[in-house]
């Protein structure tokens, strides 16, 4: 379960981090998130550790179950879920059940005067 998660989130906002830091700081930026994202991994584990010696493993399972599933409502409920195009996306065909953009579609023929 851990691996799925772990390539859904580097997939998913590792390319959404790329594509809004400029280039000359992608490096800095990613090895950042990374470090983050890894060294929590390890501090949750040496805290999970403590809490379950001191409340308990089925306790210290439940609070991290209900950790998660707060985690996944306020994912829902922030605005990363109206994100229709890449941030780095400057043109190309809509996504899919976007409306086309006026002002990308060529402009019409005119009318001939009789």
């Amino acid at each position: 379960m851990l691996g799925a998660a772990n390539s859904i989130y580097n997939v998913h906002v590792l390319s959404l981090v790329g594509g809004i830091t400029p280039n000359e700081l992608l490096g800095r930026v990613s090895g950042t998130a990374l470090m983050v994202v890894h060294g929590s991994g390890a501090l949750g584990a040496a805290l999970g550790g403590l809490i379950g010696a001191a409340v308990g493993i089925r306790d210290t399972m439940i609070g991290s179950a209900v950790l998660i599933g707060v985690a996944a409502v306020v994912i829902l409920l922030s605005p990363v879920r109206a994100i229709k195009r890449h941030p780095g996306q400057e043109s190309g065909p809509p996504a899919p059940g976007e409306p086309a953009d006026a002002a990308d579609a060529p402009d019409p023929e005119p009318a001939s005067k009789p």
